[in-house]
Order: structure tokens, then C-alpha cells, then sequence
């Protein structure tokens, strides 16, 4: 049947809240480079993928091996600490994973095209939709549409990001300096935040809600941009915008 119709309080409950901070409280924070000796017998390193802020291959070495196993990973520049392929070579045993099947697909040109879509969209009294997870992609988003709508006259629309970890997604991608580009590291140490959504937001041309009926978007008003998940428009905030 379809989401809508579904009903998560009748779903058969898997874990407690309590066993899951159990579980969370035994997880170590390590920094990249960060050398871990795992009882003795070997060292795993955690390298920068480039995929996200956070994401990272490992390198295990042992005292006759080196091992590398590689996540998501991407060579592109965009806003997170760039691939340390220098790490992974030399390894003796390659671990890969998240494959993909269109590694040759340039993003600059579809971002290109959603701005002009977006500006078109916007300047004709509509709103835009972008569905998409609360971190990641979405700082990209936010940088690069805030931008084009600011150059073609567009400031006056605002922008809202719906998402029950929407406040604290902002607020930590902009001091967690270690795991960006070395051009937004360098604009930490000035001092200014890396990424231009907290200029937005004390500006307000950005708001962010955990949901619709928050009290934050009492004016909330159209022609806008909505970033809001999921990214399958079937469940989630999209699902009742794309109602309204």
C-alpha cells in the first residue's frame, strides 16, 4: 500500500531508545589520519573520501599487510575535504563498495540547469521543490542556488529547509573545519563560517523547521524554494508539499 496509508505506530518496534544511546556511547570519534591500534595486531587509519563531510576510507595495516577498504567515494570538488588517493596506494587487498555505474556524469552542468529551471520557476510565481537529504548535497544546494537566484534579482525569495535534524545539520557543518575543502577551512581561520547558509539565515533569506507546522514558518509564503526530504517523495515533508 502506499505510505500515506500507513500507520508507523502499528509497526513492529525493533529497538528501544535506550539500547540504541547504549550502543552509540560505545563508538570511538576518530580524526582523519588518526592512527587506531586495534589489540595489537593491526593499525587502522581513517582517510578523507571526498564524498561528504565525515566520509572516509579505511587503511589497515598489519605487520605483512596493508588492506584498504574504500566507501563512497568521489574525485569531485565540492565542499568536502578532498580524496586522499595517495593512502589507498599500495594496497594489498582492495575493499570497494558503493559502485556506481555512471562515474562519468558531470554535476556542474545539472546544477546549472536546476538554477535556471528554479530562476524560471520562481520569476513565473511558482515554488520549487528540492527533495533531498538534511546534510550533504544540500550545502551545495544552498551555496550555489542562493547565489544564481542573488545574481538574477531573486533575493527577495526565501529559502526553507525542512527537517527534524535540519538545525542541527547547519549549525555543525559549520565548525566541524576539519572535514571541508581547504578554501572553507582557510575562511574558518579569518574568522567567517564556511558556508554561506548562516549569513542566509541571519539574513533571513533562510529559515529551517522540523516540519510544517512549526511555528518558524507561521509567514511561510510562496514564490519560495523548499529543500525537504525524502529524496523518493514517499515519505517525509515532500510528500505534503507535494499535496498542497
Amino acid at each position: 500500500p502506499p505510505l500515506a496509508h500507513a500507520r508507523p505506530r502499528a509497526w513492529r518496534r525493533l529497538f528501544s531508545r535506550a539500547a540504541l544511546e547504549r550502543s552509540l556511547a560505545r563508538v570511538r570519534v576518530v580524526g582523519y589520519d588518526e592512527r587506531v591500534d586495534v589489540f595489537g595486531a593491526l593499525h587502522a587509519t581513517p582517510v578523507s573520501s571526498g564524498y561528504c563531510l565525515g566520509s572516509a576510507n579505511w587503511v589497515l595495516r598489519s605487520a605483512h599487510e596493508k588492506v584498504a577498504y574504500v566507501s563512497g567515494s568521489s574525485t569531485l570538488t565540492t565542499h568536502p575535504r578532498p580524496i586522499n588517493q595517495a593512502a589507498l596506494r599500495g594496497a594489498d587487498l582492495l575493499l570497494l563498495c558503493a559502485l556506481t555505474q555512471t562515474p562519468a556524469h558531470n554535476p556542474d552542468h545539472m546544477l546549472g540547469d536546476l538554477c535556471v529551471h528554479a530562476g524560471v520557476t520562481l520569476r513565473a510565481g511558482g515554488a520549487v521543490l528540492c527533495p533531498v537529504y538534511p546534510s550533504g548535497v544540500l550545502y551545495d544546494l544552498l551555496e550555489c542556488l542562493s547565489a544564481h537566484l542573488e545574481g538574477a534579482g531573486l533575493a527577495h525569495v526565501p529559502l526553507y529547509v525542512l527537517s527534524p535534524a535540519a538545525d542541527a545539520s547547519l549549525a555543525y557543518s559549520n565548525i566541524l573545519a576539519e572535514w571541508v575543502s581547504a578554501g572553507k577551512q582557510a575562511r574558518v581561520y579569518l574568522p567567517e563560517e564556511p558556508f554561506p547558509h548562516a549569513a542566509l539565515a541571519r539574513g533571513g533569506r533562510l529559515r529551517h523547521a522540523r516540519a510544517l507546522a512549526d511555528d518558524a514558518l507561521a509567514d511561510f509564503r510562496q514564490p519560495c524554494v523548499v529543500f525537504a526530504g525524502h529524496p523518493s517523495l514517499r515519505c517525509g515533508a515532500a510528500v505534503h508539499l507535494l499535496e498542497l
